[in-house]
């Protein structure tokens, strides 16, 4: 495919009227007025109308709605290669994969391919106000265009087109995007795939995980009849299909692809419309040695490459699989710890209950919530460097087949230099004290009567960055982002979940910080942020603002 022509902005006295109806006709026209402009295949997507007049009335509607935006509307054209004509199929594909790489899959679009010059060209017509929320969108934070040719390398590589010679994007041997910093240019001639050579393959001998994926997981995906049925069928060629947040992963051996890059009736949300809600394999469902379609099966020691290959990801997936399962019994661990310690509290008085001694208990429940929380962010700490340890180790991607065969000559086995020197993981007494001045371990508890401040260690002797009262915590004038998250992780340990008060612009921190980590918001009316949060995080700062919660436990009402 050819280099994308780039977003056509309208001229500035157009309104959006006239230019939704002007470009819509254009896209869409069959050549029977105008013999210079053929349209043999159009189409229209996220409109509830089903008549391109109504289709336009509503994109003229939506677009109204933006009323700071003068042109929310985006002309992009995609242009094949001469001698290359995309199938309907290719064509909505093409459509499925472009939108997604700008992350304007549920917005307005219409679309037409065109035959009336050498090259067969596609135009997209993209409203990017979004139909929920009437924002204006900026694809790839305005950087549209990068976006646009990661997309085009995405649509060669699957479909098989030639690629650009000069194309600034490249689909490596894993399926992920990166760009072309040295580009054909800097290759002889005789180094280029030839025109026409048949569908891509990579450097590794192995075909690209997502067309695996696409042609022969997604037709497995389309005719199950139910989730257990899809789980088998797929098992049976090496492929797995799993849950992953929102939304689902195809595997390829070791190797994950989105569902809904297959397709959008395989994508989670499709689907479970079709086979009800998500249900996980079977457990101990066996599924078959995979990794990719070997290219060359006659090559020397091609054999002995691939079972190395297998061997490599193999180990890299167990050694994964053995950290997740100490960190998540470390967690547990603590978590148990934790609880024993708050039920001694309750215990520790002379007369075995607090009646009467009700501020003395909120000042001990806080100095012991404060501690706790310390100590839970030393082992996050400690988790997250231990599996950056382990990612740098096996960062590097076995070798391709050439490569091997290089590195090795007669012998089998790995090559030294392939991964580096793994790094002793040790957890020393050290770890524990080290105070960071980013959370809660930069504050000491200062107790005055029945309540406790809480100030920064470089400043003991200064104003107090936030108090605990018992039933609230109250974050003082002047405060930051740090200060904000102790409080928050104060506020977290002593209640699990808990409740925020304050202007708009504290609220939006809150959910920033509860997104980062894992702080259990019970506001209703902040619940739909909070899963924003998750995608897009902002750092906002306010000063006196407050987090109430319960003494009782948490706090009735939805939590993330």
């Amino acid at each position: 495919m050819e280099e994308i022509l780039g977003a056509l902005p309208a001229a500035p006295e157009s309104p959006k009227a006239k230019r939704i109806e002007g470009l819509g006709d254009y896209l869409q026209k069959s050549g029977a007025t105008d013999a210079r402009e053929k349209c043999i295949y159009s189409g229209a997507r996220g409109f509830l109308a089903r008549t391109p007049v109504g289709q336009k009335m509503e994109m003229i509607g939506l677009a109204q709605e933006a009323v700071r935006s003068k042109d929310p509307i985006s002309h992009y054209v995609l242009s094949w290669q001469q001698g290359e004509q995309p199938q309907p199929a290719q064509i909505e594909q093409a459509v499925d994969l472009f939108l997604d790489e700008l992350g304007l899959t549920p917005h307005q679009v219409f679309y037409g391919l065109h035959v009336d010059t050498d090259n067969v060209h596609l135009h997209l017509m993209i409203n990017r106000v979004h139909p929920d929320t009437f924002k204006v969108i900026k694809p790839n934070r305005g950087f549209d265009l990068e976006a646009a040719h990661r997309a085009i390398a995405r649509i060669e590589s699957i479909q098989g087109w030639r690629r650009e010679e000069n194309g600034r994007y490249r689909v490596q041997a894993d399926g992920t995007v990166q760009r072309d910093h040295h580009a054909d240019s800097v290759r002889s001639p005789a180094d280029r795939r030839p025109a026409g050579s048949g569908p891509r393959r990579h450097a590794s001998g192995a075909q690209s995980a997502e067309r695996i994926a696409i042609e022969e997981g997604a037709p497995l995906i389309r005719a199950a009849t139910n989730w257990a049925e899809l789980h088998e069928r797929l098992a049976a060629v090496g492929l797995r299909y799993q849950r992953k947040g929102s939304g689902a992963l195809l595997w390829v051996g070791e190797t994950a692809v989105k569902a809904s890059r297959t397709g959008r009736d395989c994508s989670l949300l499709a689907v479970e419309r079709r086979l009800g809600a998500y249900q996980p394999a079977p457990e101990g469902q066996t599924v078959a040695a995979r990794l990719t379609e070997p290219d060359r099966p006659n090559s020397p020691r091609w054999r002995e490459y691939h079972a190395a290959r297998l061997a490599f990801y193999a180990e890299k997936q167990n050694e994964t699989r053995m950290l997740r399962g100490r960190h998540a019994l470390e967690r547990q661990a603590l978590q148990a710890m934790h609880r024993q310690q708050r039920e001694t509290l309750y215990q520790s008085t002379p007369a075995g209950h607090w009646r009467g001694h009700g501020a003395e208990l909120n000042v001990q429940r806080s100095l012991l919530a404060a501690r706790q929380a310390a100590e839970q962010a030393v082992l996050r700490e400690r988790h997250q460097q231990e599996r950056a340890m382990l990612e740098a180790y096996w960062r590097a991607r076995f070798l391709s087949y050439e490569a091997w065969l290089q590195a090795h000559g007669g012998s089998a086995g790995w090559p030294i230099e392939l991964r580096p020197p793994r790094a002793r993981l040790v957890a020393t007494e050290a770890v524990a004290v080290v105070l960071q001045s980013h959370d809660i371990r930069a504050f000491v508890a200062i107790v005055y009567g029945r309540r406790v401040d809480y100030r920064r260690l470089s400043a003991p002797s200064g104003l107090p960055g936030f108090v605990d009262r018992g039933r609230e915590i109250i974050i003082h004038a002047e405060t930051d982002r740090e200060t904000v998250r102790a409080a928050l992780q104060l506020a977290a340990q002593k209640w699990g979940a808990f409740q925020v008060e304050g202007d708009p612009a504290y609220q939006r921190l809150c959910v920033q910080l509860a997104a980062e980590h894992d702080f259990k918001l019970g506001n209703p009316e902040l619940q739909a942020e909070l899963n924003a949060a998750h995608a897009e995080l902002q750092s906002v700062r306010r000063p006196r603002d407050r987090c109430t919660g319960s003494t009782s436990g948490p706090v009735p009402g939805p939590t993330r």
